[in-house]
């Protein structure tokens, strides 16, 4: 989907942690993040996802307010640990 039906989802939705890739099309994950923030669900716990991580990206998703970061390919052993700290953590943007 892109970044503008994804917005539209989530203003409908109560989710307990939001997976968010970055590069989304028409609205990329830094854009739509910004959008999440400044509405009620500014303290829902945004977890970024890219395929295409680069030297400087981690600090640059911290800097934005994801929560936390996670590169693909998804290690299916560690994903559900992921999360949960996540969800375990006081949400708000940052990492921990």
């Amino acid at each position: 989907e892109d970044g503008g039906h994804l917005r539209d989802a989530l203003e409908a939705s109560d989710p307990e942690v939001i997976l968010m890739d970055i590069q989304l099309p028409g609205l990329d994950g830094f854009e739509l993040l910004r959008t999440v923030r400044s509405s009620l669900k500014s303290k829902v716990p945004v977890v970024a996802l890219t395929a295409h991580a680069m030297v400087g990206d981690q600090d640059r998703a911290e800097a934005a307010g994801f929560n936390a970061y996670i590169t693909k390919p998804i290690d299916v052993i560690k994903f559900p640990s992921q999360v949960e700290e996540v969800l375990n953590r006081n949400p708000g943007p940052g990492f921990a």
